[in-house]
């Protein structure tokens, strides 16, 4: 996700006011002026459909990213395309160098974590 002139920033340096409207409008605001949650999991989401077409096809998907698209990937998982609160978004993620296995028509549940 593209936190714009967020980006590299100290939640410290940021204004709370800034913080505080993005949380009240978590899946539209652009922190930073950068990208909303809405436009990510909207990529994440066409990419998560070509890959199942991909593995519908034969063919093998990995993808190598950060715990942001992976958060991505659980939330469309349990929820669809529903706009999710700052409150019910995903906290759990991979931790550095671990990796997750999700496998077309699995529940959430399967995304496993492995080190």
């Amino acid at each position: 996700m593209d936190f714009g002139q967020w980006e590299g920033r100290l939640w410290a340096d940021i204004a709370r006011i800034d913080i505080d409207a993005w949380t009240q409008n978590f899946a539209h605001y652009r922190p930073g002026e950068g990208e909303s949650l809405h436009a990510m999991l909207t990529r994440v989401e066409a990419a998560r459909r070509e890959a199942w077409g991909a593995i519908a096809q034969g063919s093998a998907v990995v993808w190598i990213t950060h715990a942001g698209v992976t958060r991505c990937v659980a939330w469309l998982c349990s929820h669809g395309n529903t706009a999710p609160l700052s409150h019910q978004w995903p906290v759990e993620a991979p931790g550095w160098g671990d990796w997750v296995v999700c496998q077309p028509g699995f529940a959430p549940e399967a995304l496993r974590h492995q080190k």
